[in-house]
């Protein structure tokens, strides 16, 4: 068979809950993108070739709940 292939999960370091985590998300190579703007969050991961691994939450905070922070995510290479 072809296609694609479960290799794990992302294992979340924050609280998501009302996130709408993984509205949005990009991958290129190694790389993931995920969007949870109901926490105005995009949160980075890299792929070491065994597990994804979480690299970065970029969180706007409390105040900025739903200011469509992560609506869309896009990357393009290692941008």
């Amino acid at each position: 068979p072809t296609g694609w292939v479960s290799e794990g999960a992302l294992k979340v370091e924050v609280d998501i809950t009302d996130a709408s985590f993984g509205l949005s998300v990009a991958l290129s190579g190694s790389r993931a993108i995920i969007g949870a703007p109901g926490r105005s969050q995009v949160h980075f991961y890299e792929h070491d070739g065994a597990a994804w691994d979480a690299v970065f939450v970029h969180d706007q905070g409390a105040s900025a709940q739903h200011s469509e922070l992560g609506w869309t995510v896009d990357i393009s290479g290692n941008t």
